[in-house]
């Protein structure tokens, strides 16, 4: 996103450039003077004060120069780059300034600022400091690892809706952030499993953009996810691929009771229970024969069954 803030930047000074041939001046002007050079706005000692009250701070993005002026509430921001003008609003807070929503402009140059905090300083600068990778969106994005799982977190601009993929799946909420911690609230779309395996953790969201998984003990965390065997409920989409078969049916209860079929005459329906550790065991009911397996934090699913001598192995995970 760097690159693409400076391109931007670089594609507006080669038109204006090229829009703009030398002028002539038909007036008398200011005297040029060779052998004085302007003071760097590094230099500058106070932030500027604009007729408003504004306070004007000057940084540097991706080698490009960049004025902020940020009004006398400090809750309006102007951005000024190489001729280019966005609009938006933003927070100061202990002299540390957050980019919030754009109102005017150009949408990748605010979404670029917006991967950044910025420290006003008492001589009229202003410090970027990167926060959690942001995507065009204005979006962060995270990566954790649950369960051995790689896990990416997109949470909303406003912080408050998150996005989950993990394993191929994708499922959707909301969610709470204090600080730097993420809580996970009430799913909105996709597998309900995953959703409340997630919810088992808060989240510390790291400047790195990557976030920490703490585990708020059985039972989750205010989004209400469910407790011990419960938050193995669902159905599941289990494949053999020896037999190169589908289990036809496997329902894990809130309760624990696990019971499904493998083909849809229902000669080979079984039933059975899983435990808090994720250990499944039941019975081929009608053919006499055992299945037994098991079911990982991250909903993961392994059974093996032994039926009259015949035996198969079926693994997968939430359908």
């Amino acid at each position: 996103m760097k690159k693409l803030f400076a391109l931007l930047l670089a594609l507006v000074m080669v038109f204006a450039l090229a829009a703009c041939g030398p002028k002539t001046q038909t007036g008398p002007g200011p005297a040029s003077n060779p052998g004085t050079e302007s003071t760097p706005p590094s230099e500058a000692q106070t932030p500027s004060g604009g007729e408003g009250g504004e306070k004007v701070y000057t940084t540097v993005i991706s080698d490009a120069d960049v004025t902020l002026t940020v009004s006398a509430d400090q809750k309006s921001l102007q951005v000024d780059a190489m001729g280019m003008t966005v609009k938006g609003t933003c927070e100061v807070v202990d002299n540390v300034l957050t980019v919030k929503e754009q109102t005017e402009g150009n949408a990748q140059v605010w979404a670029s600022l917006a991967q950044n905090t910025f420290t006003l300083n008492d001589d009229g600068t202003a410090t970027a400091v990167p926060v959690g990778g942001a995507d065009e969106g204005g979006e962060k994005v995270y990566t954790t690892v649950i369960s051995d799982a790689d896990v990416t977190l997109t949470v909303s601009a406003d912080q408050k809706s998150l996005t989950v993929d993990a394993m191929g799946m994708t499922v959707k909420g909301s969610c709470e952030v204090v600080g730097n911690v993420l809580t996970v609230k009430e799913q909105t779309d996709g597998n309900a499993q995953v959703w409340a395996s997630l919810s088992k953790n808060t989240f510390t969201l790291n400047d790195d953009g990557t976030a920490t998984a703490v585990p708020v003990g059985e039972g989750g965390g205010e989004g209400g996810s469910a407790t011990g065997v419960a938050r193995f409920a669902g159905e599941y989409d289990l494949y053999s691929e020896e037999k190169d078969m589908y289990c036809e049916e496997f329902i894990i209860d809130e309760d624990g009771t696990v019971h499904g079929v493998v083909e849809g005459s229902g000669m080979t329906a079984f039933e059975g229970t899983v435990t808090e550790d994720g250990t499944i065991t039941a019975e081929v009911t009608r053919l006499g024969g055992t299945m037994t397996g098991t079911i990982t934090d991250d909903l993961q699913v392994t059974v093996h069954f032994e039926v009259r001598g015949s035996t198969s192995d079926f693994v997968g995970g939430p359908l």
